[in-house]
This record gives structure tokens, C-alpha cells and sequence, in this order.
């Protein structure tokens, strides 16, 4: 879930104006079921009427990247889709059918990260985890159920109001 104010602040501190624009694209991001890519965000707040170009979509999502609002995942038949990042340090399973998004905080990968570490003589210092499968909704299983698949709670895309 998308923490408005956090990425207004954000914003902000990097010398930000809060556009209209940008606080659209807020909106949007916070109404989204899952994963998400900048021409459906796009497509959600225009058809609000509000004016905006993709390119600012485009730059708003790489600033909120930046800044750790939302995260860049492989969504499903695109590589680059975004998810609203948690408050803490997450890893996200993705459905690469209907691209829900669950994100899992408490998966420990830190002695992954160590043997890797060990392994490659590499001092790691940030580390990105992402599941890809089939979620309950779309296998037709019950959520936890079926070969450890995805179980996202909601469909990808972004509501309009």
C-alpha cells in the first residue's frame, strides 16, 4: 500500500513541486490493484480528465523508485511493471497472469545473500527478491493452496473513480 504522505515528503525534500499532476499519479498508484505499469497509470488518470503527458508518468515512477515509494517488478508480458512498495523491506510475488502483487516482509534471504557474498567475494549491500506465478484466482485454487503458487488478492491495473 502506497504511503501518500511519505512520497509527498519525499518529493518534497528533493525540491519537488506537488503538482496536480504528480498528486494524480498518487492517486492512482494508491488505488492500484497490484502490479502496474506507466501506460495503465496513464491511462487511469486521464480518463479522470486530468491533463498529463506519459513522459510524466514515466519520470514521476522513476523519482518514486528513487525514492523507495513504489518498486520496479516484471509484470506479466512486460518487463517493466511497479508495485507500491511496503514501509519495510519487502520482496513481492507477482501473478505473470493477471499481475497481482503480494509482497512478503517476512522472508529472510539474508543467508542467501551471505553464501552469495561468500560465494562470489562481492559485498553485497541491497538485494532485490521477486516470485513470479499463478496466482489462486487465476490457477482457480484457494488462496495457499496448489504447487506453492502466488496466492495475489487482487486483479493488475489501476481503478478509476
Amino acid at each position: 500500500m502506497l504511503d501518500k504522505q511519505r512520497a509527498t515528503e519525499s518529493l518534497v525534500r528533493r525540491g519537488l513541486r506537488m503538482t496536480r499532476q504528480r498528486q494524480a499519479v498518487l492517486d492512482a498508484i494508491g488505488r492500484a490493484d497490484g502490479s502496474f505499469t506507466a501506460q495503465q497509470l496513464h491511462d487511469a488518470v486521464r480518463a479522470e480528465s486530468v491533463s498529463l503527458g506519459l513522459t510524466t508518468v514515466y519520470r514521476t515512477l522513476d523519482i518514486l523508485a528513487d525514492v523507495g515509494a513504489v518498486e520496479r517488478v516484471h509484470g506479466p508480458s512486460n518487463c517493466e511493471a511497479f508495485v507500491a512498495a511496503g514501509r519495510t523491506h519487502g520482496h513481492t510475488v507477482v501473478c505473470r497472469v493477471c499481475g497481482a502483487a503480494a509482497e512478503l516482509s517476512s522472508l529472510d534471504c539474508s543467508g542467501l545473500v551471505a553464501e552469495a557474498a561468500q560465494k562470489t567475494g562481492f559485498r553485497i549491500d541491497e538485494h532485490v527478491v521477486q516470485l513470479s506465478g499463478v496466482c489462486g484466482r487465476c490457477s482457480g485454487e484457494a488462496p495457499g493452496g496448489g504447487s506453492g503458487e502466488a496466492s495475489g488478492s487482487a486483479r493488475g491495473g489501476v481503478r478509476t473513480r
